[in-house]
């Protein structure tokens, strides 16, 4: 969700580097003139440096909403025996007893099923051969990218996440977004805006 609220950060920092400088005398458009702008926006949030969600939910959940690793009824009476103690680095994770002292979940591993779907829950990398990967550090810094070119008539942005499988909805937001925040007479439209 955080990388849906960087995106029309990054797009209106392109929209101001698109208004502001950068005209260029096209060499291929017979004397045309187009205006290119970018951006890269990187985000910190307040709870820690990489932009991840803390185990401790140090960013507030949208209303109604309660990390079910951390809220079930099990996962409560869990914590306070002091058994499920096994390292759990970003919310959503289930508790679990770390056994072969790996420093994340291994198959096996005893862990309290809050949805009780039958197995444990919590964040992997893709990956094949039946060999999950755990996500256990953040390679890089959370952020977007936005080009914003015109050629007078038309103009477009071009929007780049540091996403993995962003929803359709995330996506309609991130265009919802923008489009409010274009001042009236705007040339970039909703519809013109590519992530």
């Amino acid at each position: 969700m955080r990388r849906a609220v960087i995106a029309p950060i990054a797009i209106s920092l392109a929209l101001g580097a698109f208004a502001g400088h950068a005209q260029t005398q096209s060499a291929h458009a017979a004397g045309a003139q187009f205006t290119a702008g970018a951006a890269v926006q990187s985000y910190t949030p307040y709870c820690g440096p990489d932009g991840t969600p803390a185990a401790n939910n140090c960013v507030e959940p949208p209303a109604g909403f309660t990390d079910p690793a951390s809220s079930c009824a099990q996962a409560v009476a869990a914590a306070t025996s002091g058994q499920y103690t096994g390292r759990r680095l970003f919310a959503f994770e289930e508790l679990y007893i770390d056994q072969m002292a790996s420093g994340h979940y291994d198959y096996g591993d005893p862990f309290i099923d809050c949805n009780n779907d039958g197995r444990w829950d919590g964040n992997f990398l893709g990956g094949g051969s039946n060999a999950p990967r755990y996500y256990d550090y953040v390679a890089d810094q959370v952020g977007a990218r936005a080009l914003v070119v015109g050629n007078g008539t038309r103009t477009i942005a071009v929007e780049v996440l540091d996403h993995e499988g962003a929803f359709d909805v995330f996506l309609a937001a991130i265009r919802a977004d923008v489009a409010a925040m274009l001042p009236a007479g705007a040339s970039l439209n909703a519809n013109d805006i590519f992530i």
